[in-house]
């Protein structure tokens, strides 16, 4: 829970977005970690952070005009974790696929900062935020060889449904979660 300010009111929320908002992930400690949460378009100096923090994470980075195609997706929910002193240490891209698909796209945390559960919590608000947005399924995909991001995916409870052959970077994992049962008791 965390407190929402508008102009017209003050409200304990759970976490969903309007547009933009923030929350803590981790405290206590000597960097405090924040989450700006953004829902549809983001701004260009935040896509560039975005783009440079990839350019240390990624043998093959995204460009800004590959990270600029999440504007033009339908329900883009953009995380972006942030330390102190406001320099970005991880992101969580996603969009709707359909109505009722959510499709988590690209993630990462700087290496400084990884090991310490910020990966975990980003896709944990990711799922949050689309259970409450009404999302029933969550898809992602990985390179086959990245043992990490399977262990990781497999954790938050996503299963593989099969392989995506047509990546220049190689064959790669496809997965489904779902975020909604579809069975009733």
């Amino acid at each position: 829970m965390y407190t929402e300010k508008n102009k017209c009111h003050e409200r304990q929320v759970s976490i969903f977005v309007f547009s933009s908002m923030s929350l803590t992930l981790l405290h206590g400690s000597d960097d405090e970690i924040h989450c700006e949460i953004y829902h549809g378009a983001l701004n260009t100096v935040s896509l560039s952070e975005i783009v440079d923090l990839s350019g240390q994470l990624f043998s093959l980075a995204p460009n800004l005009n590959y990270v600029q195609k999440l504007n033009k997706r339908v329900s883009a929910l953009t995380l972006i974790a942030r330390n102190n002193a406001d320099s970005i240490i991880g992101y969580k891209l996603g969009y709707a696929i359909s109505h009722d698909v959510f499709y988590s796209w690209l993630g990462g945390i700087h290496p400084a900062y990884q090991n310490r559960g910020i990966a975990s919590l980003l896709i944990q608000t990711q799922h949050d935020w689309c259970i409450k947005n009404g999302f029933r399924l969550i898809r992602t995909k990985t390179l086959q060889n990245n043992a990490i991001m399977y262990a990781l995916n497999r954790k938050y409870g996503f299963h593989v449904i099969g392989n995506d052959c047509t990546s220049s970077l190689g064959t790669k994992l496809l997965y489904s979660k779902h975020l909604i049962s579809i069975y009733t008791p």
